[in-house]
């Protein structure tokens, strides 16, 4: 069966919006060909004027936009969201965006595909005046985005990011301040703890202002690899977490909701062991296919095909993940038709987030969107269907149950599926068990990471 998967999550994808969509999308394209063609030799005034050019705002962003003073946020899907739920309450400075790309074509000309993110660290002499060339027009880019647009802080959301290395050294060297406002953050304890050889091998020590992570395991797992000293580094949770924590005790009556069913990726939350270095880098490199969670997807996918069916007077939701839905969706097709599953619908795009004021229950696997149905209040299956390796769900799964349902059956899990869906209320009040899962992995267990990252940034641009 072909392309199981609509375009946009239900609600969010007016005639007018991917109008504007569209626009902004073509006229970054045709700013980012303009400075291809420059490359290396455009000059760095030009490559400033360029990178204002492509500036703009999103929207829930409340900032003072006759403000000059400026804090330029590197645009990253997800990350972005962060920042949106930090500037809930408005600033007295502007806040505005930028592609990456227009960083990373910069990095192409300059780098010229000798690193990347996870082979950053290079004793390379040649690579190294690679480095150098790319770090010093970086310093004369930043110079005339400060001195014209009076850009004093830049937002990027992973240290590792190759193209964004050296344009943290060059803020520091012209006085912008720069900070990671860390997304890759809700990996457990043991896979961060086995990531600090990862760090210290492949980042060299971070030169910007701040790293903001979610939790105290990245905490802890950058400040053991020494990379960071411990006054740079400050724990703020998750901030776009704060709009599911609105959601609870304002949810009605599970009438007219659908179960939904949060797709994942057979090596979801392995965080730097995933990458270049890491234990399962080859899984990724060869056959996504062969991640560890493979068994417990295929099994998990049969269970819900089967739910569907047995249950046509429940609406059933499937929500794929950006930037894996593709492969998501070939593997859904193995047990999901549609002509025979009336009840059911599809969707790809959009914010998975949106969806939960649709949700009865919700079934996800190492996923922040497990976090977010807790903290809304709306009941949780997260399946645990046995394995070959079943000690991975200890050594790498996200430790949820308690907070969530666990079913470790087909049986078990549609069982927990319609039981949440018919008897189970959404919860107005988190247990204690609850409350430890969202402080242990997302850092927000009150709603108020937003705010704790507003705070650091307004103390930045004072």
């Amino acid at each position: 069966m072909n392309n199981i998967f609509f375009d946009e999550v239900s609600g969010f994808g007016t005639i007018a919006r991917k109008i504007r969509t569209f626009l902004s999308i073509l006229r970054s394209r045709f700013l980012i060909f303009f400075l291809n063609l420059g490359g290396r030799a455009t000059p760095s005034i030009l490559v400033a004027l360029l990178w204002k050019l492509s500036f703009y705002r999103v929207k829930g962003v409340h900032c003072n936009k006759r403000s000059r003073p400026k804090i330029l946020v590197l645009d990253k899907s997800i990350g972005t969201n962060d920042v949106v739920a930090s500037y809930s309450t408005p600033a007295d400075y502007d806040v505005q965006f930028m592609s990456r790309s227009m960083v990373k074509i910069l990095a192409k000309h300059f780098l010229r595909g000798s690193v990347g993110d996870h082979d950053y660290r290079n004793d390379d002499p040649v690579v190294h005046r690679l480095k150098e060339e790319y770090r010093n027009k970086l310093k004369k880019v930043l110079y005339w985005l400060k001195i014209f647009f009076d850009v004093r802080v830049l937002i990027s959301f992973n240290p590792t990011y190759y193209a964004e290395r050296e344009l943290t050294s060059a803020s520091k060297e012209v006085g912008i301040r720069f900070v990671v406002l860390h997304k890759e953050s809700n990996s457990n304890e043991n896979i961060w703890r086995q990531s600090v050889q990862i760090i210290q091998s492949e980042i060299r020590k971070f030169d910007g202002d701040l790293i903001i992570p979610y939790n105290n395991y990245v905490r802890d797992a950058y400040l053991t690899s020494g990379i960071v000293d411990s006054d740079r580094v400050i724990v703020s949770g998750c901030p776009r977490l704060d709009f599911a924590h609105s959601l609870r005790g304002t949810l009605s009556s599970k009438e007219k909701k659908s179960v939904v069913y949060y797709m994942t990726n057979p090596l979801a939350g392995l965080g730097l062991l995933g990458k270049k270095g890491g234990r399962f880098h080859s899984m990724k490199i060869s056959d996504a296919y062969e991640g560890i969670w493979m068994e417990n997807i295929l099994q998990l996918n049969a269970a819900f095909a089967e739910l569907v069916i047995e249950n046509p007077d429940v609406n059933f939701i499937i929500k794929g993940k950006i930037g894996f839905f593709r492969d998501q969706q070939v593997l859904a097709e193995k047990e999901i038709d549609l002509e025979q599953m009336k009840n059911l619908k599809c969707v790809s795009g959009g914010s998975g987030e949106k969806l939960l004021k649709s949700a009865s229950a919700v079934i996800g696997f190492n996923s922040v969107t497990v976090y977010e149905a807790i903290a809304a209040g709306i009941p949780v299956i997260t399946p645990r269907f046995k394995m070959k390796r079943n000690d991975f769900y200890d050594e790498f799964a996200s430790d949820v149950c308690g907070a969530t349902l666990c079913p470790t059956s087909a049986v078990e899990f549609k069982a927990a599926v319609i039981e949440c869906h018919t008897e189970r209320g959404f919860y107005q009040e988190l247990s204690d068990r609850q409350i430890e899962v969202l402080e242990n992995y997302m850092g927000n267990s009150d709603g108020m990471s937003g705010a704790r990252v507003k705070k650091i940034l307004d103390s930045l641009m004072n």
